[in-house]
């Protein structure tokens, strides 16, 4: 037999599925730089800007170095790996930078002298560089003020955050597997709560080089609770999902509201069940609506008949319907901004027409009137 030329063996085997061959995505070697007049440098890297986004369009080893203000830069899923960050950030303000997967690096996001930066949606693993025996941090921030870190994953890294900042926004994260959780220095107003403490050597270091311990909030208040730290043990008697003791930070620092179990958003929206009216007749043309929802609702409206929704606090009543069918619904939004939508009742009003003056009363009260005007006449004369 002849030999068979490998080229043809191996168009036959991918024939039949035995031989996949996946493409590979290529890998960007070089630092980007976003320049504070919009232009990126290099012109070859791999980031499309549309308007005022920026969005990678494929894996980067190296840095991505952000000099505009006013921005979203989106990884788009896609990894940065860089020997010494991952997503700079220095002297911006209003930006946003989200959906990056970093890995390795002195730090992830490193965010400094900036104000109004929401970082959102990351996740950054593995950063362990130091600088005088301290690391950077998977998410750090030096200086500036009103910065949002929000729904990010922290794991495997040395500090999961190293924050230098006041008046800054820490929610969502999970921080899961860090020697340090979150290491604050000179921190202090600032408010942490729904973020998920995971097996940390240790969740929160403080260092302050004044005088007294800085305070930051550790809870969103009893109806939100606080945050999910792996190691605590305290009491849940009555099942709300809330411990019944606070967790212990250091003696100025308490979450008083700690989670019971891992904080996960909330994207169901709310339920809501029209209780009245009912798929009836009503003989009235004010008709009273109640309802009930599944959970607390921020905001309540209802519609009749497909009109713009009417927003409402509670059980109300629907005032001078006219006679016909209508249909009704229910619209409830939570805390968390998920809205939902009752199902559509129908029913039918029937309310009687005013009652109309009959002729004999109208013709009666006409006689009256004319047998007055006649004696008033009549009296008159009489004098002259």
């Amino acid at each position: 037999m002849k030999d068979t030329p490998a080229a043809l063996i191996l168009i036959c085997l991918m024939t039949l599925g035995a031989v996949r061959i996946q493409p590979i995505e290529a890998q960007y070697q070089c630092d980007i730089t976003i320049n504070a007049d919009g232009s990126i440098s290099p012109s070859t890297a791999p980031i499309r800007q549309d308007g005022d986004r920026y969005i990678l369009t494929s894996d980067v080893i190296g840095g991505v170095f952000v000099m505009r203000s006013s921005i979203t830069v989106d990884g788009n899923g896609h990894t940065v790996e860089g020997e010494v960050g991952g997503i700079i950030l220095k002297n911006v303000k209003n930006l946003t930078v989200k959906n990056f997967i970093i890995k390795g690096g002195q730090y992830g996001v490193d965010l400094s002298e900036c104000s109004y930066v929401t970082v959102v949606n990351n996740t950054i693993m593995r950063t362990s560089f130091f600088i005088a025996n301290e690391g950077l941090g998977g998410i750090s921030v030096r200086g500036g003020h009103y910065n949002i870190i929000v729904g990010n994953r922290l794991e495997n890294n040395f500090y999961g955050m190293y924050l230098m900042v006041a008046n800054s926004t820490i929610i969502e994260n999970t921080i899961i597997n860090n020697s340090v959780g979150i290491y604050l220095q000179d921190s202090s107003n600032n408010t942490m709560y729904h973020n998920n403490f995971i097996n940390n050597g240790m969740n929160v270091m403080y260092r302050s080089q004044i005088s007294s311990r800085l305070l930051n909030t550790w809870d969103g208040g009893p109806s939100s609770g606080g945050n999910y730290w792996s190691d605590y043990d305290g009491p849940d008697a009555n099942g709300d999902g809330i411990g019944g003791s606070p967790y212990i930070i250091d003696s100025n620092n308490q979450d008083r509201y700690p989670l019971m179990k891992p904080w996960e958003p909330d994207n169901a929206p709310p339920r809501s069940f029209i209780l009245s009216p009912e798929n009836k007749t009503y003989n009235d043309s004010n008709v009273i609506l109640v309802f009930s929802t599944s959970e607390p609702a921020s905001k309540i409206s209802y519609s009749i008949d497909g009109q713009d929704s009417v927003a409402i606090t509670g059980n109300t009543t629907l005032s001078k319907l006219r006679n016909g069918s209508h249909n009704l619904k229910v619209y409830a939004t939570d805390k968390a901004g998920n809205t939902g939508v009752s199902e559509i009742v129908y029913f039918t009003v029937d309310a009687p027409e005013p009652f109309p003056l009959a002729p004999v009363v109208v013709a009666s009260a006409l006689s009256v009137v004319i047998i007055g005007v006649w004696f008033l006449v009549y009296f008159k004369r009489r004098k002259r």
